[in-house]
C-alpha cells in the first residue's frame, strides 16, 4: 500500500470499522469452536454411559457363559429357549418343579426388558448370522455391524425418532472361550466376532447437563465482544492521533535531516580543500586500478594536468622493477587495509620521481573492497642527499608529523558530526521513541551503532597511529605481577559475568613502558574472553616459560574458539578480522596495537592455535 493510501485509510471511518469486523468474526468463530466442544462433551458423556451398561453386560454374560448357564423356573416369561440346542436344557426336580436353563443371549434379552421398562433404555443383542430371528438386525444396526466387522471400532450417534432425540450404540460381541460349548457348533472360533450389543437411549438428559454452560459461554462472548470492542475502539481512536502527532513530527524531522545535509555538504566540501590543498600527493583510485581523484600537489609532482591523470591507472607512470614492485602493493590492497611503501614514478617530462606512498583500503559497509588511497611524498631529494642522513631523517619526520596532524585534524572534525548525530539520535529516541514506528526506530537505532562504530573506529586508528609512532617511552622496571593485577580489576565485571577462570604464574620486573605493557595483556586478556564459544567457560592462563639474563618469554593461553593457522600472516595487520562483526564486536586493531607494543620494546610475538581447542600467543621482551 503506498504511503499516500495508507494516510488515506488512517483518516477514514474503515480504520475504525475494520477491526471491529474482525474482532466479530474471530468472537464468532470462538462461540463456535466452545460451542461444538460443548456438543462433543455431551457425545462423550453418552458414550462413558453407554461403555458402562454393556460393560456391566458383558460381566454378566461372561459368569453366566463361565458356570455353563443357570436354571430358572419355568414361567410365562420365562419359557425354555427354543433356540438353545442342548443337552438338559430342562429339568424336574423331585418335588415337580420344572427348570429351563438360561444362557448369556437369554439372561441378556431378560435384562434388556428389565431395563426397558424401567430406565428407558432400549438393549438389543443383534448378530449378522442370528439364530433366534428376534436378534435380526434393524438398518441402523447392519451398518453398524458392518462398522465393527471393518474393524472401526464401537458407534455413537445421535439420531431423531418421533419421540425424540436419542442416542444410538453398537458395541461388538467376541467369542470367549466359554462361548464355545454352544457356539462352536456355528462354527465360531475364539475370538471372531458374534455380533455386538445394541443401545437406545433419550438424550435428553446429556444434552441438558451442558445446554446451561451452552447458554454462559454465549452470554459470555457477547459481554468480551463489548468491552474488548469498547477498549478497541479508543485505542484505535488513540492510534489515529499519535499517527497525526507522527506525521507532524515526521515532517520536522525532514526538515531537520534537510538541515543536517547541507551541513554535511559543507563539510564535504571542507575536506576537499583539505586535500587539494595538502602538501602532499593525493591519489584515490577504485577497484579496477582507475584513477578516481586526484590532487594539484600530485598534479604538479607528475607534471600532468588533472584530466590527464583521471581513469588512468598507476602503472602507467612507473617502469622496470618499480613497476613490480607497484602491482605487488596493488594485489594486497583487499587483504591489508593500511600500508606504507616506497616507489619511484615517472614524470611527464621523463624524470625519476622517488616517492613515498601511505596507502589506505576502502571497504563498504558490507565489507566489500571498493578501492584505495593514498598520501604521498616527494622523496626524491632526501634520497639525492644521501651523506646528509640527519637532513634526510629531519624531512622524513617532518613529513610524517605532517601526516599524522593530518589525520589528528581529520579524525577530530569527523567525530564531530558524529557526535552530533549520537546526540541528537539519544534525544529522538528519548523523547520521540512511541511515535515512530517500528521501522522508524530501526533506521534510528542502525544509524546510532553505525556512528558508534564508525566513532570506535577512529579511535582505534588513533591509538593503532600513537603506539606506530611513539617515541618518548617512558621506560622503567616495571612489576608485571602488578600489571597483570590492574588488568584483572580493569575486566573484573567482565570476568564475573562470564565466570571466568584466571590463572597467573609468578612474573618478573622488566624494563618497560608500563603504560604500554598495560595495554598489551589487556588486549590479550581481553581477546580469550571475548572469543568464547556460546556457553563455555573462559579459562586463561599468564605462564612463564623461559628467563635468562637479557630476554623474558611469556605465553598467553586461552580455550576459546582459535583460529586456523594459515592466517598467523593476517591477524597482527590492522583492521584485519577472521569473523563477521555479528559475532564479535571490535574493529581488528587489538593484536596490530600488540605488535607494535611489542616491537616498540625491541620484543617479538608470535602465536599457535587450533580451531575448537583455543590459542596461545607467545611473548618475547628483553629485560
Amino acid at each position: 500500500m503506498r504511503f499516500i493510501d495508507l494516510e488515506r485509510y488512517l483518516a477514514s471511518k474503515q480504520f475504525r470499522l475494520l477491526p471491529l469486523y474482525i474482532l466479530l468474526a474471530l468472537g464468532l468463530l470462538s462461540a463456535g469452536a466452545n460451542y461444538w466442544y460443548l456438543r462433543d462433551h455431551a457425545h462423550n458423556m453418552a458414550r462413558y454411559y453407554a461403555e458402562g451398561i454393556v460393560r456391566l453386560i458383558n460381566d454378566a454374560r461372561l459368569w453366566n457363559a463361565e458356570h455353563g448357564g443357570v436354571y430358572v423356573p419355568v414361567s410365562e416369561s420365562t419359557p425354555p429357549n427354543p433356540y438353545l440346542q442342548i443337552p438338559h436344557r430342562d429339568l424336574v426336580t423331585l418335588d415337580g418343579l420344572e427348570l429351563t436353563m438360561i444362557n448369556p443371549s437369554y439372561m441378556t434379552r431378560e435384562i434388556a426388558e428389565i431395563t426397558r421398562r424401567q430406565a428407558g433404555l432400549v438393549m438389543h443383542l443383534t448378530s449378522a448370522r442370528p439364530i433366534n430371528p428376534g436378534n435380526r438386525a434393524d438398518e441402523w444396526e447392519q451398518q453398524a455391524l458392518v462398522n465393527l466387522e471393518q474393524g472401526r471400532g464401537s458407534k455413537l450417534e445421535l439420531v431423531a425418532v418421533p419421540e425424540g432425540m436419542v442416542f444410538r450404540y453398537m458395541s461388538p460381541l467376541y467369542i470367549q472361550p466359554a462361548c464355545l460349548p454352544c457356539h462352536q457348533a456355528y462354527g465360531y472360533e475364539e475370538g471372531d466376532l458374534r455380533g455386538g450389543v445394541s443401545l437406545v437411549f433419550p438424550a435428553a438428559p446429556h444434552l441438558a447437563m451442558v445446554s446451561s454452560q451452552i447458554n454462559w459461554m454465549l452470554f459470555g462472548h457477547a459481554i468480551a465482544l463489548v468491552l474488548i470492542g469498547s477498549v478497541t475502539l479508543s485505542l484505535l481512536n488513540r492510534l489515529q492521533r499519535q499517527w497525526q502527532a507522527r506525521q507532524r513530527l515526521i515532517d520536522e524531522q525532514e526538515s531537520t535531516i534537510a538541515q543536517r545535509t547541507q551541513t554535511l555538504s559543507s563539510q564535504m566540501e571542507r575536506y576537499y580543500t583539505i586535500i587539494n590543498t595538502a602538501a602532499e600527493g593525493y591519489w584515490e583510485i577504485d577497484d579496477q586500478q582507475r584513477t578516481a581523484m586526484v590532487n594539484e600537489a600530485l598534479c604538479a609532482m607528475l607534471e600532468y594536468d588533472h584530466e590527464e591523470l583521471m581513469s588512468r591507472s598507476p602503472l602507467d607512470f612507473v617502469a622496470g622493477k618499480n613497476r613490480e614492485i607497484l602491482r605487488e602493493q596493488l594485489q594486497e590492497r583487499e587483504i591489508s587495509r593500511i600500508r606504507a611503501f616506497n616507489i619511484t614514478l615517472k614524470t611527464k617530462s621523463g624524470r625519476d620521481l622517488h616517492t613515498r606512498f601511505h596507502a589506505t583500503s576502502i571497504f563498504n559497509e558490507k565489507h566489500h573492497f571498493t578501492g584505495s588511497f593514498a598520501f604521498i611524498t616527494d622523496i626524491t631529494e632526501l634520497l639525492e642527499i644521501r651523506e646528509s642522513a640527519a637532513a634526510y631523517a629531519l624531512k622524513l619526520e617532518r613529513s610524517n608529523k605532517e601526516l599524522e596532524d593530518f589525520a589528528r585534524v581529520v579524525s577530530h572534525d569527523l567525530q564531530e558530526p558524529l557526535r552530533t548525530m549520537v546526540s541528537l539520535g539519544d534525544r529522538l529516541l528519548a523523547k520521540h521513541a512511541a511515535g515512530l514506528d517500528e521501522k522508524g526506530r530501526d533506521y534510528l537505532s542502525r544509524m546510532q551503532d553505525s556512528a558508534s562504530r564508525m566513532r570506535q573506529l577512529i579511535e582505534d586508528l588513533r591509538s593503532y597511529s600513537r603506539e606506530a609512532h611513539r617515541k618518548n617511552q617512558v621506560m622503567a622496571l616495571v612489576d608485571l605481577n602488578e600489571v597483570l593485577r590492574e588488568v584483572i580489576a580493569d575486566l573484573e565485571q567482565r570476568i564475573g559475568e562470564q565466570k571466568a577462570r584466571i590463572e597467573i604464574d609468578r612474573l618478573p620486573t622488566i624494563n618497560a613502558d608500563r603504560s604500554q605493557l598495560h595495554r598489551l595483556f589487556l588486549n590479550l586478556v581481553g581477546n580469550a574472553l571475548k572469543f568464547q564459544a556460546e556457553g563455555n567457560r573462559p579459562w586463561v592462563r599468564v605462564k612463564l616459560t623461559k628467563i635468562d639474563r637479557k630476554h623474558v618469554e611469556i605465553q598467553v593461553s586461552d580455550n576459546g574458539i582459535g583460529f586456523e593457522e594459515k592466517y598467523l600472516d593476517r591477524i597482527f595487520r590492522p583492521f584485519q578480522r577472521l569473523h563477521g562483526r555479528g559475532q564479535y564486536q571490535g574493529t581488528g586493531m587489538g593484536l596490530a596495537i600488540c605488535k607494535k607494543i611489542v616491537e616498540n620494546h625491541h620484543g617479538e610475538i608470535s602465536a599457535r592455535s587450533t580451531p575448537g581447542e583455543g590459542t596461545n600467543f607467545s611473548l618475547t621482551l628483553p629485560l
